[in-house]
């Protein structure tokens, strides 16, 4: 059977993990971003080892309480059932499709086609820390992402996996949720994929 949705998933947590791209994770980018714009990452509950990503494809999970999942995961519902903490950051695929014609360009494959992934971020802030300049929070989480999936110099993804592009970031709003405020972080990005 082909591992469609599990390899750009896979792809993905181990990217921003940095595993796949020595010295380019996320955790890294975050804190040089929060670092440019002269954010306390104190404010946010930053951990000292930041977002517990997975650093192989078959990850054990770290002890509880998690701030990493696979799966498309809202924050409200698992606020009522389950351990986690914020900051918090869930990697999904929302879409593939296997395009048409493909089998007449790629000989043998099962799927060829793009796949597109969600990743969530979520940042939560305790009413009496609320920092005046919400939106600085949000330009560090879009550099370090972006920094983070699109640098030129880390494009290389397993073999049959291919960064495509675009990568869209869409900013939700100041919710009155998590510690006190949260705001969420929703970026989308397509990989193009070929299985045999």
């Amino acid at each position: 059977m082909p591992k469609i949705g599990f390899v750009v998933r896979t792809d993905v947590g181990l990217r921003l993990a940095g595993v796949q791209a020595a010295g380019n994770g996320f955790n890294g980018n975050f804190i040089a971003a929060m670092s440019t714009y002269g954010l306390d990452p104190s404010i946010i509950g930053w951990p000292s080892a930041g977002i517990d990503f997975p650093t192989s494809a078959i990850d054990i999970p770290p002890a509880k309480p998690y701030n990493f999942f696979y799966g498309d995961v809202n924050p409200d519902l698992m606020e009522e059932s389950t351990a986690f903490t914020y900051p918090m950051m869930s990697v999904d695929v929302a879409t593939s499709s296997h395009a048409p014609g493909s089998q007449s360009y790629v000989k043998g494959a099962t799927f060829a086609g793009p796949v597109v992934a969600v990743i969530r971020f979520h940042l939560s802030w305790k009413s009496e820390d609320v920092p005046r300049n919400l939106a600085a929070w949000g330009d560090a989480v879009e550099d370090a992402m972006f920094g983070t999936i699109t640098n030129p110099n880390y494009q290389a993804w397993t073999f049959n996996n291919v960064f495509g592009g675009p990568l869209m970031l869409t900013r939700g709003p100041i919710t009155g949720d998590g510690e006190g405020l949260r705001r969420s972080y929703l970026f989308q990005g397509t990989w193009d994929m070929v299985v045999a």
